[in-house]
């Protein structure tokens, strides 16, 4: 699998494991492709991870879901080039399985979940800048075109994370994350 870097300006602080951590650069951090660590909702600071079920973290359809961040594997995650037009997957450390649509859906509320990876639209999301002086981005949906939303914008433990059409607010903390 092809290795790239994207380079983003970063300015804001990040909660992981409970500190607050300033990330800054002089110039520009880097989103290192290809390397896990934390992705973070901006809107509540809380890690993307995934919900277990009674067999543990390995199934496949498990919901993603946002948590208070502690360091675990499971909120590891990483952006791998899947080679077409900007699109990536992104793929968590612990259980292997990428970020995944349910169905590729267009409709608003659709499930985001954790699947095998494969080569699908349903798990291509375009790292889309939005904010290059904080580092704030979107992801977008490559089938759907809908972008990674936490559920109706909830800062609570165990909020899902769904489909939903895109909005333009910048500040809309739902729809923006940071990858440190």
């Amino acid at each position: 699998m092809k290795i790239r870097r994207i380079l983003v300006s970063f300015g804001v602080g990040a909660l992981m494991s409970g500190a607050l951590v300033a990330v800054t650069g002089q110039a520009a951090h880097a989103v290192r492709i290809g390397l896990f660590s934390p992705l973070f909702n901006n809107g509540s600071q809380k890690c993307l991870t995934v919900q277990p079920n009674g067999n543990g973290y390995g199934d496949n359809g498990l919901r993603i879901i946002q948590a208070t961040c502690d360091g675990s594997a499971v909120q590891a995650w990483s952006f791998f080039d899947a080679g077409r037009n900007e699109m990536f997957e992104i793929q968590n450390k612990f259980t292997l399985k990428c970020i995944d649509l349910n169905n590729g859906s267009s409709a608003d509320q659709t499930p985001i979940q954790q699947w095998d990876c494969v080569d699908n639209p349903n798990m291509k999301w375009k790292f889309q800048p939005f904010n290059p002086l904080s580092g704030v981005f979107k992801l977008v949906n490559a089938r759907s075109g809908s972008c990674m939303d936490v559920q109706w914008g909830s800062t609570a433990d165990n909020a899902p994370l769904w489909g939903f059409h895109c909005f333009d607010d910048l500040n809309n903390g739902a729809q923006t994350y940071l990858h440190s």
